[in-house]
């Protein structure tokens, strides 16, 4: 599967949209996708190969970080209807997905049969993505 790769030097969080302080279950770097792991109320890279790492039990569990953290450390993290600098990774109008590739997103055509469908957002511009994850709960 094809993943967009964020650099995390290039992650910056626009004015438009809300963020929120989170705790990790793992280390992550900005710009890759969380959920909220049910059994222990932290932060863990989102993927589309289960149910709960796609963010389908409410489109609220997925975020995005927009810094780097350990495991247990606090970090801010971009919330749904949000828009973030990813610096020159995306094209306009393209629409992408929660990519198998833990904490990724792909385009859309990349998704395989195991797959869970998470509709990330889409592309404003060339660095622009427009951050609003939608689990349709669909197993491809």
């Amino acid at each position: 599967m094809a993943t967009v790769t964020i650099t995390a030097a290039n992650v910056i969080p626009t004015s438009t949209g809300s963020r929120s302080i989170v705790q990790l279950g793992e280390a992550v770097t900005a710009g890759l996708f969380l959920y909220l792991k049910s059994s222990d109320n932290k932060w863990y890279k989102a993927d589309a190969t289960t149910a709960e790492k796609a963010g389908n039990s409410s489109p609220n569990r997925i975020k995005m970080a927009l810094s780097d953290g350990a495991i247990n450390q606090y970090i801010a993290a971009a919330d749904p209807a949000s828009t973030v600098d990813v610096g020159s990774v995306v094209s306009k109008g393209r629409y992408y997905v929660l990519s198998a590739t833990a904490g990724k997103m792909a385009n859309e055509g990349d998704l395989v049969s195991t797959n869970y469908v998470t509709l990330m957002g889409y592309a404003l511009d060339a660095d622009t993505f427009y951050f609003d994850p939608q689990p349709t709960g669909i197993l491809l």
